[in-house]
């Protein structure tokens, strides 16, 4: 009886090779492109873009860490707190404490108006 074992993948799958395919360039191509206008690669980028979208929510108070941390795709919260500290230099916790104790304007928000 013949065994059944999956055959690879000739192209191994990733966000950033749909976004190179949808781009009509190749995964290298579109790594040199993103990196040479944002200073790190595809994945280190969306990473920081989720992180800042973390950030606002918890700034704002529109989420806890928890819910901000699996609205952002996580799907860990101690992933993303670690994450989160590494890039900002605080717990998300912190950040959160520090709002509600004295509520200020959300920074970001402000910025999306104007865009």
């Amino acid at each position: 009886m013949p065994s059944f074992r999956p055959r690879p993948s000739a192209k191994p799958f990733t966000l950033a090779s749909r976004m190179a395919d949808a781009g009509g360039m190749s995964g290298t191509s579109f790594h040199r492109h993103v990196k040479a206008a944002t200073a790190s690669g595809p994945l280190a980028y969306q990473r920081y873009i989720r992180l800042l979208e973390a950030r606002r929510m918890i700034v704002s108070g529109e989420a806890d860490v928890t819910g901000t941390a699996f609205a952002t795709g996580y799907g860990s919260s101690s992933q993303f707190s670690r994450e989160y500290k590494e890039i900002f230099g605080t717990p998300p916790i912190e950040d959160r404490r520090s709002t509600l104790r004295s509520p200020r304007p959300c920074p970001y928000r402000e910025e999306a108006a104007s865009a």
